[in-house]
C-alpha cells in the first residue's frame, strides 16, 4: 500500500508506503481523503495467537508516519464520512464517531446513536453545530452534543425517500432523494 501526495503541477510532494506490503496478515479498507490527510482501517492478525487488531489510522502530507486514531474497531465497521471535526463510522445499525485531529488512541469509537431500522450506509456529516445524519426511516437529524445523541437528537426533516450522501457548506445541508428524484437544501 502506497499513498502519494501531489502538488498542483502533478509533482509528488510526499509518499508513504506500508513497511511490508507483502504481509499477508495486514488488510486495508475504507480509504478516505480529506484535506491533506488520508484515513483507513487496518486489520492485522497475529498468526500464533489468532488475535486480530483492527484500528483506524491516518497519515498526512505533514506527517506521513501513520497515527492510530481509534482501536477496537469491529470487523464490520465502515467509514461513512470524514470532515473537519470527526470521522463517522457505521457498524450493525449504529453510528459511531472519532474526534479529529487527535482521535482516541487505542480507545474504541464513541457511539452516537442506533439507527431506526436495519443496517445500511447512512449519509452523515458534522460541523461546529453538530452531527447530521439521514436515518433509515427517512428522517434527517442533528445532534448538537455527540456524547448524548441517543437522547438529544433533533428532527430537521422527515418523510425523505431513498437518499445518497449529505453534503454541506457554510450555510446549508444538501442531499438527494430518489422518489421523486431531487436535490434538497436546508439552511443551517
Amino acid at each position: 500500500m502506497t499513498f502519494s501526495w501531489y502538488d498542483l503541477n502533478y509533482q509528488v510532494v510526499k509518499t508513504y508506503s506500508q513497511p511490508n506490503p507483502m504481509d499477508p496478515t495486514a488488510l486495508f479498507a475504507d480509504f478516505f481523503a480529506f484535506g491533506d490527510s488520508v484515513y483507513w482501517i487496518r486489520s492485522v492478525t497475529d498468526t500464533p495467537t489468532g488475535i486480530t487488531d483492527i484500528s483506524l489510522y491516518t497519515a498526512s502530507v505533514s506527517n506521513v508516519s501513520p497515527a492510530r486514531l481509534a482501536g477496537s474497531i469491529s470487523p464490520t465497521m465502515t467509514i461513512v464520512d470524514v470532515n473537519a471535526r470527526s470521522i463517522l463510522l457505521l457498524d450493525n445499525s449504529k453510528l459511531y464517531r472519532v474526534p479529529l485531529p487527535l482521535g482516541l488512541g487505542n480507545q474504541p469509537p464513541e457511539l452516537l446513536t442506533a439507527l431506526s431500522n436495519g443496517s445500511y450506509f447512512p449519509p452523515a456529516t458534522e460541523d461546529t453545530k453538530g452531527v447530521y445524519w439521514l436515518d433509515t426511516d427517512g428522517t434527517l437529524y442533528i445532534c448538537s452534543n455527540p456524547l448524548s445523541c441517543g437522547t438529544s437528537k433533533k428532527v430537521l426533516a422527515n418523510g425523505q425517500s431513498q437518499f445518497g450522501f449529505i453534503y454541506q457548506d457554510a450555510s446549508a445541508l444538501y442531499w438527494a432523494t430518489s422518489t421523486p428524484s431531487q436535490v434538497l437544501r436546508l439552511a443551517k
